[in-house]
């Protein structure tokens, strides 16, 4: 018996290995792809996108395989308010590409006054990553949150940081 995995269509700062690994404890498999019909913006006064339906355009973007249920429930709890997972189909190229069916967290055209102009990550996300990595690790860290990870994770999790507190005590003796 294996357990059910699901995939999801990601186009902002979850293409970031170090942002999923943050919510995750692990990145998963990942293949490009395309979502056409869509169209990237950024969140207006925010570090992240949001994409909403726009027949001319399309998203370029990556596909999270083999997702565990309790992974798509903290992605889904990560996704602001605003956003609603959808069906979609995406295009993955190259020779064993093709059309996949996936979920892709789409921002409601009802909410589209929220929305200001491109998103582009080299200005609004780069250069304030440690920034978003320590909110990805306070996220993870809500005790809500913590519910949703197995619980060997949160024990191997809990031995980790034991180990670094025990490290930094140990510095501080002997300096």
């Amino acid at each position: 018996f294996f357990p059910a995995m699901a995939s999801v269509f990601v186009y902002g700062s979850l293409l970031y290995d170090e942002v999923v690994s943050e919510l995750l404890g692990r990145v998963p498999a990942t293949v490009e792809a395309a979502l056409s019909g869509y169209r990237r913006y950024r969140v207006k006064d925010e570090r992240f996108p949001a994409i909403c339906a726009d027949e001319t355009a399309f998203v370029e973007g990556r596909v999270l395989t083999a997702l565990q249920d309790w992974e798509m429930r903290v992605l889904d709890e990560f996704e602001d308010d605003g956003y609603v997972r959808t069906d979609v189909e995406v295009t993955v190229p190259g020779p064993l590409g093709g059309i996949l069916r996936t979920g892709a967290y789409v921002w409601p055209a009802d909410l589209k006054a929220q929305l200001d102009g491109p998103w582009v990550p080299e200005e609004h996300l780069e250069p304030h990553m440690e920034e978003f990595l320590e909110m990805c690790r306070q996220f993870a860290a809500e005790e809500h949150i913590l519910q949703i990870y197995p619980r060997a994770l949160r024990e191997q999790w809990a031995a980790e940081a034991d180990a670094t507190v025990g490290e930094g005590q140990a510095e501080q003796v002997e300096g």
